[in-house]
């Protein structure tokens, strides 16, 4: 604290009070001197009139009357410094009063702003190591989030479909590299860029029920394929999906994420396979001669109209119906047989014929083709297919033949 201290009560100074404190001893000093002063001035004068009146009063009288006046002034003159200097100590008391009501109420408030400096300062360092704390776990969550973000973003550049963000109204906001390459337009070009800038009216259409569905149900959709078109106008297909992007804090959805593939070589295989197919299918429905598949148990996988025709089943009953439903003993092993050097040996027979039983009861001969099928060129086969044709009405004039020439033979005989 300052040698100085001003106080608001009573304005003292602490070397205020040491003058107040010696003045007394200083003040009675000077009294005494104006004192004797006041006698030495008293007797000069009073010798002076004693002088005077030597005469009539006489010798001893003219030096008592002087000491006596002499006395009696510097009584009264002693009496008025006393009672000034009695003023002046009660006008120091209180002050010394002021001075130590000042000093200690000063001193309280010393401590107080002490002990307050004091906690203030703990709750600062608390706060400060609790701020400290705060900013490295947000350092260290920002340089994880970097991380992941580049992770992530590495991971997106490198894969060879597409990721893309759009928000509700089909704005692209956010997409990888293999967006741009897929559709021909830039970066910069396809920012903000909406989904009919690049799909036509049918395909725009298609777009909005599907992505309305996922906004409305919430669930998210995966295989949805359409048409679009690239800068150069140019015809891709593209298969996506699609799944919602939702607020952090309240969910509310805000956009649409997916991820988009190029399919277009997939679907002109698809159509050519189509077209093959039909074209296929239409040879096989024409002809009289029945076309088969079976698994490798000898179940139903595939035919043409002539089967149900020739079996006399629906087409419901015959797919997956096994060789032994329409066929005896003795001719389910031979069927077994002949599939099976099929099989092992793989290769195909022809000529192959036997007797199956309609669903009527009736019995027909068959003659059959038989090959096997493949996954793979080297693999195992999986099944087989052939030609199936109803020989019965040959079978029965062989019959005939034979029977006639057996007849014939034993009339030569």
């Amino acid at each position: 604290m300052a040698a100085k201290q001003t106080f608001e009560s009573g304005h003292l100074e602490a070397e205020d009070l040491t003058v107040l404190e010696s003045a007394p001893r200083r003040y009675l000093a000077g009294a005494l001197v104006i004192i004797a002063v006041v006698m030495l001035i008293g007797v000069s004068l009073f010798e002076w009139l004693a002088y005077a009146v030597r005469a009539s009063v006489g010798v001893w009288a003219s030096y008592v009357i002087p000491i006596i006046f002499s006395s009696i002034l510097a009584t009264v003159v002693a009496y008025l410094l006393l009672r000034k200097q009695g003023a002046c100590l009660e006008d120091i008391d209180r002050e010394k009063a002021t001075y130590a009501k000042s000093e200690k109420a000063l001193r309280k408030a010393h401590g107080d702003m002490e002990r307050t400096v004091e906690e203030s300062t703990g709750e600062l360092v608390v706060m400060n190591e609790k701020l400290k704390g705060e900013i490295d776990e947000r350092r260290r969550v920002e340089e994880a989030l970097q991380k992941s973000k580049e992770t992530y973003q590495n991971i997106l550049e490198s894969i060879e479909d597409g990721y893309y963000e759009v928000d509700l109204s089909g704005n692209f906001t956010f997409f990888n590299d293999a967006i741009p390459r897929l559709l021909g337009y830039t970066r910069e070009e396809l920012v903000g860029m909406n989904d009919r800038k690049y799909t036509n009216a049918v395909n725009a259409k298609r777009l909005f029920e599907a992505f309305n569905k996922v906004y409305t149900t919430g669930e998210p959709t995966k295989g949805f394929d359409w048409e679009v078109t690239r800068k150069n106008g140019r015809k891709r297909y593209v298969e996506a999906s699609v799944s919602l992007i939702r607020e952090a804090t309240k969910g509310k959805p805000i956009g649409f994420r997916g991820i988009v593939r190029d399919v277009t070589e997939r679907k002109r295989a698809e159509v050519a396979l189509k077209k093959s197919e039909e074209k296929y299918r239409t040879i096989l429905e024409s002809i009289e001669d029945g076309y088969y598949e079976v698994d490798v148990a000898g179940n139903f996988t595939f035919f043409n109209d002539a089967i149900p025709k020739l079996m006399g089943y629906s087409r419901e009953e015959l797919m997956g119906m096994n060789n032994r439903q329409y066929s005896n003993g003795e001719n389910s092993r031979k069927l077994y047989e002949a599939f099976n050097r099929v099989y092992t040996t793989g290769q195909p027979i022809k000529g192959f014929d036997w007797e199956i039983i309609r669903k009527d009861g009736t019995k027909r001969y068959v003659e059959a083709s038989v090959s096997p099928i493949r996954d793979t060129k080297e693999g195992p086969p999986i099944g087989f297919r052939g030609i199936v044709r109803d020989v019965t009405e040959r079978k029965e004039t062989e019959k005939k033949i034979k029977q006639l020439l057996g007849s014939f033979g034993k009339m030569m005989t």
